[in-house]
C-alpha cells in the first residue's frame, strides 16, 4: 500500500518512452547505497487500482531529492505542441511540484539530449535551467552515473537532519572498511547470503558495507569473523560490532513485544545516557532498518496538547489531514498499517513522561494501536509507577559497555565539530 505511509527520499522523473533503462539503471545504482524504500520510480511503487496522479504528487512532496531525467524526447512536439506545454503532462506536474516544494532538484542529461530553451518550456518549470545538469556523456556512462549516485548521496548527507548520535556508529564502520573493492564486495556477499531479510542487493562499495552493518547490527559479527583473521582494521570493526552496538537477543525481545498487536504494554529501555538515543539504536538492531515509523511529542506541554500532538503527526505521516480530528480514525488506520506492514508506529517518551500514569494511560486509550518506548537511566522507579513496563537492556553485560560507546561517542562529537 504505497499512499498508506509514505517515507521516500529520492523521487526519480522520467519519460516511460525515453528514459526507461536509464531510470531503471539509476535506481538499482541508488539501491546498492540506500534502501529500496527510499527510491520512487513509478512502475514499480505504483500499486493496481491506486490513483496515478495521487500517489506522484504524495511521492514528489515527501522526497527531498527529485532527479530530473531529460531524454531526446522529453520535450517532443507532437501535434504541433511540445509535450510539456500541455496541461495534463504527468512529468510537467511532477516538475511543478518540486520546484513549488524547494526540493533538491537534479536534471540529468541522456543519450545526446540537451536541455530545451527558455522559450519552449512553460512559465512555472523555467526555472530548471538554473539547476546544474549532469550529462551523461554516451563514452563516459559509468562514469556519469557513479558521479550521479555520489551527487544523490552527497545531497541526502547534506539534508539529513538525523541526530549526530545516530549517525555515529555507521561513521565509525565507514571509517574502519578500508580494504579494497574486491574485499568489500566479498563481504557483502556473504552478508547478503547470511541476512537476506535485510539485504535485498549485495552492496559493492564502502559506504553501502557500512550501511548494511549499521542495518544489521551484532548479528554481522560472525559473517565478519574470516575477514577478521590477521587484520587489525577488520579486528576494530568486529570489537565495535561486537561490544559498543547492541546485544540481539535484546532487540529480537523487544521486537516481539511491539509486534504484538493485542499488547497494551509500554516498552523501557534502560540506559544512562538517554540522549545517546539507545531507543533508537535499538529499534533500528531489531532487523527493520529505518522502517520503525516514529513520534515525537513536547511532553512538558498538557495531555490534551499532546493528544494533538501525536494526531497531526499521524494525519501528516499517513497523507490524509483532513482525518487529524477524528482520533478513532487515525487509530484504524495505525492498526491497519500495522497488520499490513507488521510493524507498528513508535511513540518515544523520555523518563518523566513515563512516570506519568496519567499521560500514558490516556495515549495508549487513545491510540491503542500506537507502541510506547520510553527511555530510561532508572528502570525500578519507573516501575514504581504502576504501568507495567517491559524492561530492555541494549548493551552489553560487562558494566562498562555503554560508557564506553557514550565517551567514544562524545569524543567522536568533539573532533567534528572542532573540525
Amino acid at each position: 500500500m504505497a499512499s498508506l505511509l509514505m517515507s521516500y527520499r529520492v523521487f526519480i522523473s522520467y519519460r516511460r518512452n525515453d528514459g526507461n533503462t536509464t531510470a531503471a539503471w539509476l535506481a538499482s545504482e541508488l539501491e546498492r547505497e540506500l534502501e529500496r524504500d527510499d527510491i520512487f520510480l513509478d512502475r514499480s511503487q505504483i500499486e493496481p487500482g491506486e490513483v496515478f496522479s495521487a500517489v506522484l504528487e504524495k511521492a514528489v512532496n515527501v522526497s527531498p531529492v527529485f532527479i530530473c531525467l531529460i531524454g531526446p524526447r522529453w520535450n517532443e512536439v507532437i501535434d504541433g505542441v511540445p509535450r510539456l506545454q500541455r496541461s495534463g503532462d504527468y512529468v510537467r506536474r511532477e516538475l511543478t511540484l518540486a520546484i513549488a516544494g524547494a526540493k533538491s532538484i537534479i536534471p540529468v542529461l541522456h543519450d545526446g539530449a540537451r536541455m530545451p530553451a527558455a522559450d519552449l518550456l512553460p512559465e512555472d518549470i523555467r526555472s530548471i535551467r538554473d539547476h546544474h545538469c549532469l550529462d551523461m556523456e554516451a563514452q563516459r556512462q559509468q562514469v556519469s552515473m557513479s558521479e550521479l549516485v555520489g551527487r544523490v548521496i552527497d545531497r541526502l548527507d547534506s539534508l539529513d537532519e538525523t541526530p549526530f548520535e545516530e549517525r555515529w556508529i555507521m561513521n565509525q564502520i565507514s571509517n574502519l572498511l578500508s580494504f579494497d573493492e574486491r574485499r568489500v564486495k566479498s563481504a557483502g556477499r556473504i552478508l547478503a547470503a547470511n541476512h537476506p531479510e535485510i539485504i535485498q542487493l549485495v552492496p559493492t562499495t564502502r559506504r553501502g558495507l557500512a550501511h548494511c552493518l549499521y542495518r544489521i547490527g551484532p548479528l554481522a559479527v560472525s559473517s565478519l569473523l574470516p575477514f577478521a583473521e590477521n587484520d587489525r582494521v577488520m579486528e576494530s570493526l568486529v570489537e565495535l560490532l561486537a561490544t559498543k552496538w547492541i546485544r540481539s537477543p535484546e532487540a529480537s525481545r523487544l521486537r516481539e513485544n511491539l509486534l504484538q498487536a493485542d499488547r497494551p504494554k509500554a516498552a523501557a529501555v534502560e540506559c544512562m545516557h538517554p540522549d545517546f538515543t539507545p531507543a533508537k539504536m535499538l529499534l533500528k538492531a531489531s532487523h527493520q532498518g529505518r522502517n520503525w515509523p516514529s513520534v515525537h511529542v513536547k511532553t512538558s506541554d498538557p495531555v490534551e496538547e499532546i493528544l494533538e500532538q501525536i494526531a497531526g503527526t499521524l494525519a501528516r505521516m499517513f497523507q490524509n489531514t483532513s482525518i487529524a480530528g477524528a482520533r478513532a480514525g487515525l487509530n484504524d488506520l495505525l492498526h491497519r498499517y500495522a497488520m499490513g506492514k507488521r510493524f507498528p508506529v513508535i511513540l518515544k517518551l523520555d523518563h518523566r513522561a513515563g512516570m506519568d500514569y496519567q499521560l500514558v494511560r490516556t495515549i495508549q486509550n487513545t491510540f491503542p494501536a500506537l507502541k510506547i518506548l520510553v527511555s530510561t537511566p532508572d528502570f525500578d522507579e519507573l516501575s514504581a509507577s504502576g504501568l507495567g513496563y517491559d524492561c530492555f537492556k541494549p548493551y552489553g553485560d560487562a558494566a562498562d559497555d555503554e560508557d564506553e560507546a557514550y565517551f567514544d561517542y562524545l569524543d567522536a562529537k568533539q573532533s567534528f565539530i572542532e573540525s
